[in-house]
């Protein structure tokens, strides 16, 4: 109770032993309330702060390819040459549904006819993306290894020039694993 006195009277600007005046229990309660408000004003904004970072977060997911790669060439300290295996994937899910139909054997009064049995798959799908050929990939290379494969979230970033073995000049495309294009 004395350290919440003590701070309504240095919030009212009035000494702790004041001869002239001690804050009223209307004055204790205003400014109570005020500090409530304060406090949940805060975390209001830390909340929509965090959810604002969540959502941001989400969507770079949901906007970056994902896709499986087998690592063609590491490039120390600068990326890989990679190849993608199958098909990249993007955007958020969405549920599709796909009926089938198989004929089976009957059974019971049915066991001497075919009887068709029907039935609705349901699976989780995202945007199908085809990759190039051979890409390249803005990552750390650490403990990489020629040929090992990777599954990695990609975001299209400029494409990357290298020399070939033969002299000539190469322009790939490239991506980076590095969601954010404003990261460093």
């Amino acid at each position: 109770m004395k350290t919440l006195l003590l701070t309504l009277c240095l919030a009212l600007a009035t000494p702790l032993h004041s001869a002239e005046r001690t804050p009223t229990d209307a004055e204790i309660n205003r400014y109570a309330a005020q500090e409530l408000a304060k406090a949940r004003a805060a975390r209001l904004a830390a909340a929509s702060a965090k959810a604002e970072m969540e959502l941001t977060d989400k969507r770079q997911r949901e906007a970056a390819i994902t896709v499986v790669v087998k690592v063609y060439q590491v490039i120390p300290g600068r990326g890989y040459l990679a190849k993608a295996i199958g098909q990249g994937a993007t955007g958020p899910e969405r549920i599709v549904e796909r009926p089938r139909e198989e004929w089976v054997q009957g059974t019971g009064l049915d066991a001497h006819k075919k009887v068709k049995r029907t039935w609705v798959d349901r699976t989780n799908e995202r945007q199908r993306v085809p990759m190039p050929d051979l890409f390249f990939v803005h990552d750390a290379t650490a403990g990489l290894i020629d040929g090992a494969s990777v599954l990695l979230l990609l975001r299209p970033t400029e494409p990357y020039h290298y020399g070939a073995v033969s002299g000539a000049g190469k322009t790939v495309a490239g991506y980076s694993t590095k969601l954010d294009p404003f990261a460093p």
